[in-house]
């Protein structure tokens, strides 16, 4: 099983603001934001809290944020309610274009192979309804910090150029929907496993203290 580390969400170049992380009954709650695209689905229509979609969020963390485009890259696009109007077949997925796949293919991702994807983030807190960022909480990491944040265990592997082996629910994801399509070199799509499943062989203990040295000295694999 190989593990490979991808950074995703908002960052100082797309988006300029952390994404927020909730702590509530007992359990934090990770809100990657998605970065602005020129082509996609809406912010407003990204529904990242029961009550609250990403451009709600984004507006109340930073009123005065000016966002490049209205739209934004929902991808890993990772779950379910994140969308309304889903299809009772969609599953977790992630795509891919360019040397990031390049990458991916030389080095044969293929499944039950381990993406973990992470950004950057700071913890917020609900106060008179509305998300802020935490003064006490970030007290230690006031310009925010790195976090894995999701994970997807390779199921299934779709060149989107050969459309005959892409399957019906995935004709919404932005790598096929989307002008991002009109690459069709190496446009790859990767769903997720129902179940994680993993070598009883391997040492996760030490894998995880890899990553986290990986991020903390920023030698990302993708």
């Amino acid at each position: 099983m190989k593990t490979i580390l991808s950074r995703k969400g908002f960052d100082s170049q797309n988006g300029g603001i952390p994404s927020p992380i909730l702590h509530e009954n007992g359990e934090y709650k990770f809100l990657p934001l998605p970065i602005p695209f020129e082509d996609g689905i809406k912010f407003s229509e990204v529904l990242l809290l029961k009550d609250k979609t990403a451009l709600d969020i984004i507006n109340e963390l930073n009123p005065n944020l000016k966002l490049k485009s209205e739209y934004c890259h929902l991808d890993p696009d990772l779950i379910k309610h994140n969308l309304l109007h889903r299809s009772n077949d969609w599953k977790p997925s992630f795509g891919q274009i360019n040397q990031a796949q390049v990458h991916l293919s030389n080095e044969g991702i293929s499944e039950n192979d381990l993406f973990l994807f992470f950004g950057w983030f700071k913890f917020a807190e609900i106060v008179k309804g509305k998300i802020n960022f935490s003064k006490e909480k970030n007290q230690e990491y006031p310009n925010g910090f790195h976090a894995i944040f999701g994970y997807l265990q390779v199921d299934k592997v779709f060149p989107v150029n050969n459309k005959n082996n892409i399957e019906n629910w995935l004709t919404n994801h932005p790598h096929i929907k989307y002008k991002i399509k009109d690459n069709l070199d190496n446009n790859t799509i990767y769903t997720a496993k129902d179940y994680f499943t993993f070598d009883k062989s391997i040492n996760l203990k030490s894998v995880f203290m890899l990553i986290t040295m990986l991020i903390k000295t920023n030698q990302i694999l993708v």
